[in-house]
């Protein structure tokens, strides 16, 4: 009876150890002090709950309009039956849903519509809504090119034969001209990584004639003509002490100003190679510098012929030193130096 008696109180020791922590036993606990506690941890145990069924919700939400998408895109495949196994992009690339065939009838889409984009980031996988045009901004931005340009053509006639261009080359000539220019620049990044971009830049300006229809480029008997004004690669990010200036090297100038309504070139720069920075913030302005060649033929005295002179410049920009409110000011400056042969300085004496 007694083994019993004992065994039967070892067993009530154990289950109260397990029921009840170290802290507890060792500090006996009121009432009120245990209701405290369960009160709090029932509590904290809601707040879980909430956050749990929000989470629920928001991922069945996503589920949903994701499985809608799936099922409209399954719907318009099962419609048009005839699928390749190629893919629009390239030969040796494989479409995993299948190429619709250019037979079938097209669904038109707007920039605005939302497609679902699944991002998986090891266990963690994430369902965003983005826009068509966001993507159509991130490809045009991953391949890194662009084109800006300005051509000027049109028809012209007269009431006595072909019209007469008048005052080519003058002050304020817009209009006055029958041929057709153009000015095209090209763009393409071929570096981006770690906040440092590098981009080939190639510009083309001419005239096209519009006079006659086969008029070839090359022949100086017509008015097409071409040129290569710029090419030149220019970086970003490479200079430790201007991380935001451009720097850039080749066939290019500081940029020109000019009174487009009157076509005048206030300032104006011929540069045949060069290296230069733009864009350095220096104090309260910005600051653009280059060192630039442009050779130049100098006629002897009796105008009979001429030699190559080799030219190098300096240009100097101090601009947008704010003023006052929408007031800034700039300030320029250019320096020459010739590079004569010992035959051209021979020559300024005789």
């Amino acid at each position: 009876m007694k083994a019993k008696n004992v065994k039967l109180s070892l067993l009530c020791i154990f289950i109260g150890m397990a029921l009840y922590p170290a802290d507890v036993l060792a500090s006996k606990l009121t009432v009120e002090q245990r209701l405290e506690l369960l009160e709090s941890e029932l509590s904290a145990n809601k707040k879980e709950l909430q956050k749990t069924k929000y989470e629920l919700s928001t991922y069945k939400n996503k589920i949903a309009t994701l499985q809608k998408s799936v099922a409209e895109n399954s719907y318009r495949n099962t419609a048009i039956p005839d699928i390749t196994a190629t893919s629009p992009v390239s030969e040796n690339i494989n479409n995993e849903n299948g190429e619709i065939n250019q037979s079938g009838s097209h669904v038109p889409v707007k920039g605005t519509q939302q497609v679902a984009v699944i991002d998986s980031n090891g266990k963690n996988t994430t369902i965003e809504s983005v826009t068509l045009k966001d993507i159509s901004k991130y490809v045009k931005d991953d391949i890194g090119f662009s084109y800006q340009g300005y051509f000027r053509s049109g028809w012209a006639t007269g009431n006595h034969g072909s019209p007469e261009t008048y005052a080519a080359g003058s002050l304020g000539r817009f209009g006055n001209e029958t041929s057709g220019w153009f000015d095209l620049t090209l763009n393409q990044r071929v570096y981006n990584q770690d906040g440092k971009t590098a981009t080939a830049v190639v510009t083309y300006d001419g005239n096209v004639g519009e006079q006659y229809n086969d008029a070839w480029f090359g022949d100086s008997d017509n008015e097409n003509i071409m040129q290569f004004s710029d090419i030149f690669l220019t970086t970003r990010g490479f200079l430790p002490f201007a991380p935001d200036a451009d720097f850039w090297v080749g066939k290019h100038k500081l940029p020109q100003y000019e009174i487009q309504m009157l076509d005048w070139k206030t300032l104006t720069a011929d540069v045949a190679a060069g290296v230069g920075i733009e864009n350095w913030l220096l104090g309260p302005g910005m600051l653009d510098v280059s060192l630039s060649r442009d050779d130049v033929d100098v006629y002897s005295r009796n105008f009979e012929h001429t030699t190559q002179m080799n030219t190098n410049s300096i240009d100097l920009r101090y601009r947008n030193i704010p003023l006052w409110k929408d007031g800034t000011l700039s300030l320029m400056a250019k320096y020459s130096s010739p590079n004569k042969t010992d035959q051209q300085k021979d020559n300024e004496n005789n």
